[in-house]
Protein backbone atom coordinates (compact mmCIF):
# COMPACT_ATOMS: atom_id res chain seq x y z
CA UNK A 1 0.00 0.00 0.00
CA UNK A 2 1.41 3.36 -0.66
CA UNK A 3 1.37 6.37 0.82
CA UNK A 4 -1.12 8.99 -0.21
CA UNK A 5 0.62 10.80 -3.11
CA UNK A 6 3.54 8.97 -2.85
CA UNK A 7 2.41 5.82 -4.34
CA UNK A 8 5.76 3.99 -4.74
CA UNK A 9 6.38 4.63 -0.88
CA UNK A 10 5.20 1.96 1.03
CA UNK A 11 3.20 2.62 4.32
CA UNK A 12 1.79 -1.15 4.55
CA UNK A 13 0.70 -3.98 2.44
CA UNK A 14 -1.42 -6.63 2.27
CA UNK A 15 -0.86 -10.39 1.55
CA UNK A 16 -3.15 -13.15 -0.55
CA UNK A 17 -4.38 -14.49 3.12
CA UNK A 18 -5.77 -11.17 3.44
CA UNK A 19 -2.86 -10.00 6.52
CA UNK A 20 -2.45 -6.71 6.80
CA UNK A 21 0.10 -5.01 7.41
CA UNK A 22 0.64 -1.09 8.24
CA UNK A 23 3.80 0.56 9.05
CA UNK A 24 3.75 2.60 12.27
CA UNK A 25 4.81 5.51 10.63
CA UNK A 26 1.76 5.51 8.05
CA UNK A 27 -0.54 8.24 10.04
CA UNK A 28 2.11 10.60 9.53
CA UNK A 29 2.13 10.61 5.84
CA UNK A 30 -1.94 11.08 5.83
CA UNK A 31 -2.76 7.02 5.84
CA UNK A 32 -6.04 7.00 8.43
CA UNK A 33 -7.86 4.23 9.22
CA UNK A 34 -10.43 5.13 6.02
CA UNK A 35 -7.60 4.81 3.73
CA UNK A 36 -6.45 1.65 4.61
CA UNK A 37 -9.24 0.30 4.30
CA UNK A 38 -10.07 1.28 0.87
CA UNK A 39 -6.33 0.76 -0.72
CA UNK A 40 -6.89 -2.43 1.36
CA UNK A 41 -9.95 -3.51 -0.96
CA UNK A 42 -8.16 -2.11 -3.66
CA UNK A 43 -4.99 -3.92 -3.20
CA UNK A 44 -7.04 -7.25 -2.61
CA UNK A 45 -8.88 -7.24 -6.00
CA UNK A 46 -5.11 -6.85 -7.45
CA UNK A 47 -3.82 -9.73 -6.14
CA UNK A 48 -6.73 -12.29 -6.64
CA UNK A 49 -6.69 -10.63 -10.07
CA UNK A 50 -3.20 -11.42 -10.61
CA UNK A 51 -3.63 -14.92 -9.11
CA UNK A 52 -6.04 -15.53 -11.67
CA UNK A 53 -4.16 -14.27 -15.05
CA UNK A 54 -0.20 -14.84 -13.54
CA UNK A 55 -1.41 -18.79 -12.34
CA UNK A 56 -4.84 -20.06 -14.07
CA UNK A 57 -4.05 -23.84 -13.59
CA UNK A 58 -2.75 -23.72 -10.20
CA UNK A 59 -3.24 -22.40 -6.13
CA UNK A 60 -0.59 -21.23 -4.09
CA UNK A 61 2.24 -23.68 -3.51
CA UNK A 62 1.77 -25.27 0.18
CA UNK A 63 5.18 -23.86 1.74
CA UNK A 64 4.71 -26.51 4.95
CA UNK A 65 7.83 -28.20 6.27
CA UNK A 66 9.68 -26.14 2.74
CA UNK A 67 12.43 -23.46 2.70
CA UNK A 68 11.12 -20.43 1.48
CA UNK A 69 13.00 -17.86 -0.03
CA UNK A 70 11.82 -14.48 -0.20
CA UNK A 71 13.00 -12.54 -3.36
CA UNK A 72 12.47 -8.73 -3.96
CA UNK A 73 14.63 -6.24 -6.06
CA UNK A 74 15.21 -4.09 -3.15
CA UNK A 75 14.04 -3.37 0.54
CA UNK A 76 13.02 0.30 1.48
CA UNK A 77 10.80 0.22 4.07
CA UNK A 78 9.90 -3.30 4.30
CA UNK A 79 5.75 -2.71 4.26
CA UNK A 80 5.84 -5.56 1.37
CA UNK A 81 7.85 -7.90 2.74
CA UNK A 82 7.07 -7.99 6.22
CA UNK A 83 3.41 -8.82 5.13
CA UNK A 84 5.25 -11.71 2.96
CA UNK A 85 6.90 -13.32 5.99
CA UNK A 86 3.58 -12.61 8.17
CA UNK A 87 1.67 -14.70 5.40
CA UNK A 88 4.48 -17.31 4.64
CA UNK A 89 4.90 -17.96 8.55
CA UNK A 90 1.38 -19.02 8.86
CA UNK A 91 1.57 -21.88 6.48
CA UNK A 92 4.30 -23.58 8.62
CA UNK A 93 7.58 -23.30 6.53
CA UNK A 94 10.52 -25.18 7.41
CA UNK A 95 12.46 -21.93 7.26
CA UNK A 96 12.06 -18.16 5.37
CA UNK A 97 14.87 -16.71 3.63
CA UNK A 98 14.71 -13.05 2.56
CA UNK A 99 17.26 -12.26 -0.50
CA UNK A 100 17.76 -8.56 -1.94
CA UNK A 101 20.54 -7.07 -3.67
CA UNK A 102 20.15 -3.62 -1.81
CA UNK A 103 18.14 -2.44 1.36
CA UNK A 104 17.61 0.09 3.94
CA UNK A 105 19.90 -0.81 7.20
CA UNK A 106 16.85 -0.20 9.28
CA UNK A 107 14.27 -2.23 7.31
CA UNK A 108 16.81 -5.14 7.18
CA UNK A 109 17.03 -4.68 10.54
CA UNK A 110 13.97 -5.23 11.44
CA UNK A 111 13.12 -7.85 8.85
CA UNK A 112 15.69 -9.95 11.00
CA UNK A 113 13.27 -9.97 13.89
CA UNK A 114 11.00 -11.67 11.94
CA UNK A 115 12.40 -13.93 8.52
CA UNK A 116 14.96 -16.94 10.01
CA UNK A 117 17.87 -15.27 7.30
CA UNK A 118 18.12 -12.16 5.67
CA UNK A 119 20.67 -11.63 2.53
CA UNK A 120 21.44 -8.58 1.35
CA UNK A 121 24.33 -7.86 -0.83
CA UNK A 122 24.30 -4.01 -0.06
CA UNK A 123 23.10 -2.41 2.54
CA UNK A 124 24.35 1.78 2.19
CA UNK A 125 23.98 3.91 4.79
CA UNK A 126 23.00 6.86 2.35
CA UNK A 127 20.41 4.37 1.48
CA UNK A 128 16.93 6.50 0.22
CA UNK A 129 15.06 4.38 -2.69
CA UNK A 130 15.59 1.06 -4.81
CA UNK A 131 16.15 2.47 -7.76
CA UNK A 132 18.98 4.27 -6.97
CA UNK A 133 21.04 1.57 -7.19
CA UNK A 134 20.12 0.26 -10.69
CA UNK A 135 21.60 1.54 -13.87
CA UNK A 136 17.52 0.92 -15.19
CA UNK A 137 14.71 0.21 -13.41
CA UNK A 138 11.79 -0.15 -15.44
CA UNK A 139 8.47 -1.55 -14.25
CA UNK A 140 8.07 -5.18 -15.64
CA UNK A 141 4.97 -5.52 -17.75
CA UNK A 142 1.81 -8.14 -16.78
CA UNK A 143 2.90 -9.63 -20.09
CA UNK A 144 5.87 -10.48 -19.58
CA UNK A 145 5.12 -12.06 -16.16
CA UNK A 146 2.97 -14.23 -17.83
CA UNK A 147 5.15 -15.16 -20.27
CA UNK A 148 7.63 -16.36 -17.77
CA UNK A 149 5.21 -17.65 -15.41
CA UNK A 150 3.21 -20.19 -18.25
CA UNK A 151 6.70 -20.95 -19.08
CA UNK A 152 7.19 -22.35 -15.63
CA UNK A 153 3.90 -24.43 -15.42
Amino acid sequence: MGCPGHEEFAIGSIAETGNIFVADYAAQYGANDEYIRRVSAEEMDKIQRYRREFTPSRGPIDPKDRIVILVDDGIATGATMRAAVEAVREKHPKKIVIAVPVGSPRALGSLQQVADEVVCLSAPAGFRAVGQYYRAFPQVEDDIVKRIMHSCS
